[in-house]
């Protein structure tokens, strides 16, 4: 009987614990959709991993204009031996993270065989706190 009481108040100090905690995560960040452009594969002889990486993600971020737009940036590298077109998109959210009511077309980028790129795409409206940046194959 003791050791039920005990649960039941370790479940209610986890379950407050954790209802208490309304924190949102950030959202800006830069992904790839299309998993075949960045992977890794675990080999299943030797247990180790196999990474397959055609592109990667450099660095990222935004800055705002001075008409109170936000830009976001992403500099992609080609680690191949030849010519990638991707597509890249930018995702906008206000400061309570709901994305903006403008879907913007995917743009399509051109990155030399080893080398980089980079990519930038203004929001339509003011204010924006968060981006994503999704990256995907060419369609």
């Amino acid at each position: 009987m003791r050791i039920l009481k005990y649960i039941g108040l370790f479940s209610f100090v986890v379950l407050t614990a954790c209802s208490a905690n309304k924190s949102k995560e950030p959202l800006s960040s830069a992904v790839f959709i299309d998993g075949s452009l960045n992977r890794t594969v675990k080999n299943d002889v030797t247990g180790s991993e196999i990474n397959y990486k055609k592109l990667s993600i450099e660095k990222h971020g935004s800055n705002e204009t001075p008409t109170g737009t936000m830009e976001a940036w992403a500099v992609i590298r080609n680690h191949t031996d030849f010519d990638q077109e991707i597509q890249v998109n930018a995702v906008f959210y206000n400061d309570d993270q709901v994305a903006s009511s403008f879907e913007a077309t995917p743009q399509r980028v051109f990155i030399k065989k080893n080398s980089s790129a980079t990519f930038r795409q203004t929001s339509v409206e003011q204010d924006m706190k968060f981006y994503n940046i999704e990256i995907n194959g060419a369609k």
